[in-house]
Order: structure tokens, then C-alpha cells, then sequence
């Protein structure tokens, strides 16, 4: 468990979890734009209990939160000005992304990829930017399902994010 974790102007990753079923809640964590930091990182956990990081809020980072091969709950939390991914589900995990706010991305809101299967219900995505990058999977796209992933998605609000929803790469996505 971490609770009210604070970290300020981290170089690489804010909060990292390996392998291990952690409980995330009520952190901060801030960078200056660089090209290598991850504000909360869960990865390899798979078979571990499910991880949870509910309302923490992560600014300046390349990425918000991600995951990869894990199962994580990623709940009612704020990700303000990434430079390259709001959220990101990703590398065979098998996760849940709802009542989440995502403001002022670059390049994609929320991204469930690599063979993942993903839950995105009630988040809000606002200002999803293009990033001046050719590659299609990054115009301003702010709920995308990429690389043979598999994404339900439900009641998301999406506000001025010109590339909308969409699955790429032989992706999936399901509304209910």
C-alpha cells in the first residue's frame, strides 16, 4: 500500500511496482517534460493480486500511468499534460480504466495495446493533441486500441480530441 505519496520532479518513473499487487492511493507525481519519465509504472504482476491505483494525480510526464502484463484497476485519477500517453494498458495486461480524467495529452488519451484486454468505462478525455509525429496511431486520439488489443469501452466523454475513438492495427473495440 501506498498512500499520499508525493514525488516531485522525478528523472525516470514516479512510482514503479514490479511484480507485486500493490494498492496506488491518493499520490502525486510531477516532472518536467522529458522523454523518459513515467509517472506510475505497475508491470509484471500477472498472477499477483490485482492492483489498484485510484486517485492520484500525475502531471509533466511522458506517460501518466501505465501497465504492462498485469491486472490493474486504474480509477478516479487525473492525468494532466503528458507529452506522449494519458494512460496506457498495455503489453498483454488485462485491465480496467474508469472515472478517469485525461486533459491536454499528446498523442493518445487512453491506449489499451499489445495483445491487452481492457475495460474503459465513465472517463473524461478532454484536448487530445496531435503531436506533430506521422504516425497515425498519434493524432490526437484519445481512446485507441492498438496491436491486436481487445477494448470494451462505455459512457467515456470525449471534449475536443480530433482523432475520437478508434482500433488500430488489428485491434477491437467493443461498446456496450
Amino acid at each position: 500500500m501506498l498512500d499520499r505519496v508525493r514525488v516531485i520532479h522525478t528523472t525516470l518513473t514516479g512510482i514503479r511496482a514490479y511484480d507485486a499487487g500493490v494498492m496506488i492511493k491518493d499520490c502525486t507525481v510531477s516532472a518536467p517534460a522529458s522523454p523518459l519519465v513515467s509517472g506510475i509504472l505497475v508491470s509484471y504482476s500477472m498472477g499477483r493480486p490485482m492492483s489498484m491505483i485510484t486517485g492520484c494525480t500525475v502531471s509533466g510526464t511522458r506517460e501518466g500511468i501505465a501497465t504492462h502484463s498485469s491486472e490493474v484497476d486504474v480509477m478516479g485519477n487525473h492525468v494532466l499534460g503528458t507529452t506522449e500517453r494519458g494512460i496506457l494498458l498495455g503489453e498483454m495486461s488485462m485491465d480496467m480504466a474508469s472515472h478517469n480524467e485525461v486533459v491536454g495529452t499528446k498523442g493518445i488519451g487512453i491506449i489499451c495495446m499489445d495483445h491487452s484486454m481492457c475495460d474503459i468505462s465513465h472517463n473524461t478525455i478532454v484536448g487530445t493533441q496531435i503531436d506533430g509525429d506521422q504516425n497515425p496511431s498519434r493524432q490526437g486520439i484519445a481512446i485507441e486500441s492498438y496491436f491486436y488489443a481487445e477494448a470494451t469501452v462505455n459512457h467515456n466523454t470525449v471534449v475536443a480530441s480530433p482523432g475520437g475513438v478508434q482500433a488500430l492495427d488489428n485491434s477491437l473495440i467493443t461498446r456496450r
